[in-house]
């Protein structure tokens, strides 16, 4: 559902944790195949298990999270998951998803801040299924709250590119 004046005065995107969902057609330049870096601004309703969807390819390889962490999941169901990640379910938040398939490794940022590296054994192929939003791929895995905002680059970011993203975010939607 559209909401409009939510955060910072900008519009946002809510999602029920129910049935809500966006897809995207696909076009060559989204086929998530690594490296890529995505940027969210968002915010859950709940603190749920299982690894909600906030943006995802086919039914498996995406960006959530999973209870207090934030998890990237490859398209061979490998999942690279931090340990702790504090969450808020009353605050936005800017998450940062770097997958880099030179050394399979995954960079999660939140707020600006480098939160941990998770190593990896396996590159990302996703095939040509739709990406969508707010939901696993395959009718699971619903995201419950709001998202203001996601970028997509399709290679990694340089550290420049990093702090004027996160920049332009926290600018934007005042997360942190």
């Amino acid at each position: 559902t559209f909401q409009t004046n939510v955060q910072n005065g900008r519009p946002i995107v809510r999602f029920d944790g129910v049935e809500d969902t966006m897809s995207i057609a696909d076009t060559a330049n989204l086929t998530w195949q690594a490296p890529w870096s995505v940027f969210v601004v968002a915010k859950t309703d709940s603190v749920a298990a299982g690894a909600p969807r906030i943006i995802s390819k086919t039914d498996s390889a995406g960006a959530g999270r999973d209870a207090d962490d934030m998890v990237f999941t490859t398209y061979t169901i490998l999942d690279y998951t931090t340990t702790g990640v504090s969450w808020d379910s009353t605050n936005f938040f800017t998450m940062g998803y770097l997958f880099d398939d030179s050394d399979i490794d995954v960079d999660f940022r939140t707020d600006g801040s480098a939160d941990e590296t998770v190593a990896g054994t396996t590159n990302s192929n996703t095939g040509t299924a739709a990406t969508t939003i707010g939901e696993r791929g395959n009718s699971t895995l619903f995201w419950d709250g709001d998202i203001g905002e996601i970028l997509v680059y399709a290679r990694m970011l340089t550290a420049d590119d990093i702090t004027n993203v996160e920049r332009y975010l926290r600018t934007r939607w005042a997360t942190w």
